[in-house]
């Protein structure tokens, strides 16, 4: 009988361990929403009640509805209600950094000890705000407000490139060293630009008499009038050569021989002024219209001078000469001697300008001579 009764509790505990709890005998909490929940009047404080919205179970802790326990400082999947932005947060209470992690791999980390927010596991770099690790060479994308890329950043070999997306690199390119190129990724200047330029603050010249000049100090380019002093705008032509001063006959330069030095020994008359020819006529071709302000005549004479010295200038114009002028020269010597003359004569472009030499009276006279003269344009 003894062991009947033990076999049967021994099968009634087994039956009991593994029986399948039925779950409406459950203890059960009232179910409410958000909404329902904040209509609740006079709680009393340690009331548990299931929030469905939430999915969880919360306690009314005497003044607000909060996780179980009494503490609202957890943070749910779902999100929390009835936060205060000044005195709730996520992150750290001590000297710690806060970090979050995708795939437990650190994404942002915000730096205890300064203002800097590290992404992409940058390393720490003196105060600036934000440090940003590239992702091989992009740094940072800009997209409009429906969500399409207009620009990007990424560093290359040599450089920061600034791109409009899908568009255009080397909008701005910053190449190490400081040098900057638009259009370019090679820029060789402080400022490189592959095209066309425009800097509206600087002045426009205005007039053909003014200039655009730098300030040596300062770097800043401003509109400068050109001086109206005419002795501002000269160029000399020089020519030398064996001038022969022979008695009352003109002599002009040889044809045959070049500018830098010549033989001025082609008989060109006898008369007041004299005949140059309309070929075989040697001279300066005047290049713009240029005023003619004067010459400097060096002389050197072979012997003794008599007689009056002369030299004639005269410009072939559209197949015909006029003459200038006839000018004496002063001081002949076997030493060297200098005569200036004044002309102011206006030339135009294509002018011929020839010369000749002759004495008048005396006798026939060589003289080692170098003819400068003087332009103004």
């Amino acid at each position: 009988m003894r062991m009947k009764f033990i076999l049967c509790l021994t099968l009634l505990s087994g039956w009991c361990s593994h029986a399948q709890i039925d779950g409406s005998l459950l203890l059960g909490l009232t179910h409410a929403t958000t909404s329902e929940i904040s209509t609740i009047n006079n709680p009393i404080e340690g009331s548990l009640i299931y929030n469905s919205t939430e999915k969880k179970v919360i306690q009314y802790n005497g003044s607000s509805w909060g996780a179980v326990g009494g503490s609202s400082s957890s943070w749910t999947m779902t999100g929390n209600t009835g936060t205060s932005s000044s005195t709730n947060f996520i992150g750290t209470t001590d000297a710690q950094d806060f970090i979050l992690r995708s795939n437990n791999i650190e994404k942002l980390r915000l730096v205890q000890d300064r203002g800097q927010v590290l992404i992409n596991q940058a390393s720490v770099f003196n105060n600036h705000p934000l440090v940003i690790k590239a992702n091989g060479a992009d740094v940072l994308a800009f997209e409009d407000s429906s969500g399409t890329p207009k620009w990007h950043w990424n560093i290359l070999g040599n450089g920061l490139n600034f791109v409009e997306t899908g568009v255009a690199d080397y909008v701005l390119f910053l190449k190490y060293g400081g040098n900057v190129g638009i259009g370019t990724s090679t820029p060789n200047y402080k400022l490189d630009i592959n095209g066309s330029a425009r800097i509206a603050d600087t002045p426009t010249i205005t007039t053909a008499t003014k200039v655009l000049v730098k300030n040596p100090s300062t770097g800043q380019i401003s509109e400068q009038a050109i001086s109206s002093n005419t002795g501002n705008s000269k160029f000399f032509q020089n020519f030398q050569g064996r001038a022969y001063f022979y008695k009352n006959k003109w002599y002009t330069t040889h044809y045959q021989y070049g500018s830098s030095y010549q033989n001025w020994n082609t008989y060109v008359g006898n008369t007041t002024t004299p005949n140059y020819s309309q070929s075989n006529q040697s001279g300066m071709a005047i290049p713009a219209n240029v005023t003619l302000k004067g010459f400097t005549m060096k002389n050197d004479f072979t012997s003794g001078v008599n007689g009056a010295q002369k030299i004639n200038l005269s410009v072939l114009r559209n197949g015909a000469y006029t003459n200038i002028g006839t000018y004496s020269i002063l001081g002949g010597s076997t030493n060297i001697t200098m005569h200036s003359q004044t002309v102011n004569f206006s030339l135009l472009k294509e002018d011929l300008l020839v010369w000749a030499c002759r004495s008048n009276g005396g006798s026939n006279e060589l003289s080692y001579a170098s003819l400068t003269f003087e332009f103004e344009y």
